[in-house]
This record gives C-alpha cells, structure tokens and sequence, in this order.
C-alpha cells in the first residue's frame, strides 16, 4: 500500500490532474487508470514485489476497454 502512496503521489507531481481506480464485479482491479485523450488511458497496476505480480486485472480491464 506504502508503494502505491508513493506511485500516487509521482502521478501527481508529474502534473496528472485525473486519476481513477478500476474494480469489476469479481473484484479484479487496476490500481490507476489516467486519461490521455479521447478513448486511450494509461493503466498502472502497483507492486513491491515483480515476483507477486498477478496479471488478471490488467488483463480484464484491456478486454473491456481495447485501448487501455
């Protein structure tokens, strides 16, 4: 959680003026999505540890939203 404070807080010092979250109903989730234009947005997921890293929710959200 420390990690995505920290993630947060450079999205914000870059100038990011809009930040979401994404979850669906089987609770997979994206832990920012930042808009960068019309129908294209920047996915992040945040993690401390690449060996922990769990693709499903990336992999949900680029289904439902092809250029994400």
């Amino acid at each position: 959680m420390l990690w995505e404070h920290l993630v947060l807080d450079a999205l914000i010092a870059s100038g990011t003026d809009r930040l979401h979250f994404w979850r669906d109903k089987q609770q997979r989730e994206v832990d920012f999505v930042v808009p960068r234009g019309r129908d294209a947005v920047d996915a992040i997921e945040c993690q401390w540890n690449p060996a922990a890293f769990e693709p499903r929710g990336l992999l949900a959200f680029r289904e439902l939203y092809l250029k994400g």
